[in-house]
Parts: structure tokens; C-alpha cells; sequence
């Protein structure tokens, strides 16, 4: 069962400051900042409320164009969150305004600007201590010295109807003290913290919008075969190699 907004921050990481973002093609450089304040509990707050962040990324070219693109994501909130109400759903808007520039002095070019503005679907859920980490992320078990990657160790029921295996795109993202899974549309090209999936390959899978638990594993693990030991002659003597989640 999943919590309340509990303070987990011993056992659940959350990014601050700076990151890297997802790099242009012919980037040379790209580094992106965010507001770090991600962390207001919900109960501190007078509602309705909009809670407005602020990320801004800037990448130069070999061409030697400067790209500074800085999104406001606004988060409205009629009500109060009721815990005993999740998974509930947030429609999140992001206004993007990208100014395109060039560090010639030479070309003495006139700086171009446009401005997006695009919606998002999360599912927002408590936290539970068994839930992974953001960093580093859903591994193979190979990762921990296996030669091939066993069954989910805690296989959703979903993807048992599916045939599927239980697996971790990437972990939602941790905010508000709640996790917030996104909602991934045919239009997303990079990575997005999706959670759980009943993954089958890269095209077939059906998104779960749940957080990872600590035991799931990445979606492109190779499989072990049937009656494969994953540690071979280094595990122990059950089916499944000796491997427990950790």
C-alpha cells in the first residue's frame, strides 16, 4: 500500500540544480537549470493555487548558434490532494520560448524568437519505500554479475493478461512528495520518467503509469532462457539462480 506524502528523502534520490538536457544534433554543448524548489508539500498550501516552475536549457552549435529554450510548466490545483483518492490525474501545461542567436560578431545576425505552448498528462501517486530510486535508474540484472536476466520478481497483473513482462521505462519523477508518472504520447521522442510498462519490445508494450518498484528491471534485458540459470555456475540451486531483487 502507498503512503502519504512521507518524507522519504533518505530513501528516494531527487534530482536539484543542474542537469544535462537532451543534446541537438551538432551540439557542442548543452546545459540545462530548473527551479529546485520541487519539494512543497501540498499540505503547506492555501488552495485553489497554480504552482509555476521554471527550466531553462541552453545549447551552442558547431555552427556557432546559441540556442537558449526556457519552459514555464504550470501545475493547477483547484483542490486540495486527497491521499486516500490516488492515483490522481494532473494536465499539466509548458510554455516554451526558444531564442535562436549566433556568437559571430561578424554576421551581426538578429536573434529569432518562437514560442510553444504544449499540455501533459501525469498520474500522481504516494510514495512507498519500495519504490526505486530515481538514480540511477532501471538496470539488468546483469549489472549484478548475471549472464542473462531472470523473470520480474514482482510480475504486475496486467502484464500476466498481456504475456508480458513487468519493466521499468524510468522512474517517475518525484515532486510535491508524490511520484508523477507521465503519460507517454506517440509525439515524445527522448525518454520520459513513464514508470512501470508490460513490455514486450520496443513497439509493443502498454504503459502502466505506476512507479517502479526497486526490483524491476530496464525493458531491453536479455532474457534468460527457460531453465537458464541467470549466475550459471556461480548462483544457487533454484530456478532462479539464487537472484533475489535487491
Amino acid at each position: 500500500m502507498r503512503s502519504s506524502p512521507l518524507r522519504l528523502a533518505a530513501a528516494l534520490w531527487c534530482q536539484h540544480g543542474v542537469r544535462t538536457a537532451l543534446a541537438l544534433p551538432g551540439a557542442l554543448e548543452t546545459t540545462s537549470t530548473f527551479d529546485p524548489e520541487t519539494m512543497t508539500d501540498p499540505a503547506e498550501r492555501t488552495y485553489p493555487t497554480t504552482i509555476t516552475r521554471i527550466e531553462s536549457a541552453t545549447t551552442t552549435l558547431a555552427s556557432s548558434i546559441v540556442v537558449v529554450a526556457t519552459t514555464t510548466l504550470i501545475d493547477p490545483w483547484p483542490v486540495s490532494p486527497d491521499f486516500e483518492l490516488i492515483p490522481m490525474t494532473m494536465l499539466q501545461t509548458g510554455i516554451t520560448a526558444r531564442t535562436v542567436s549566433t556568437i559571430n560578431a561578424a554576421k551581426n545576425d538578429t536573434p529569432t524568437r518562437t514560442t510553444l505552448s504544449s499540455t501533459s498528462t501525469w498520474i500522481m501517486w504516494g510514495t512507498a519505500v519500495t519504490d526505486m530510486a530515481m538514480s540511477p535508474g532501471p538496470q539488468c540484472a546483469q549489472a549484478q554479475g548475471a549472464d542473462c536476466n531472470p523473470p520480474a520478481v514482482k510480475q504486475h497483473p496486467r502484464c500476466d493478461e498481456l504475456k508480458r513482462d513487468t519493466r521499468c521505462a524510468a522512474q517517475c519523477l518525484l515532486k510535491d512528495w508524490m511520484w508523477w508518472c507521465y503519460q507517454h504520447t506517440a509525439a515524445d521522442t527522448d525518454l520520459k520518467p513513464m514508470g512501470k510498462l508490460c513490455y514486450a519490445n520496443a513497439t509493443a508494450y502498454e504503459q502502466l503509469l505506476e512507479p517502479c518498484d526497486h526490483t524491476d528491471f530496464a525493458p531491453d534485458c536479455v532474457a534468460c532462457a527457460p531453465g537458464q540459470n541467470p549466475f550459471g555456475s556461480r548462483g544457487g540451486g533454484d530456478d532462479d539462480g539464487g537472484y533475489e531483487g535487491k
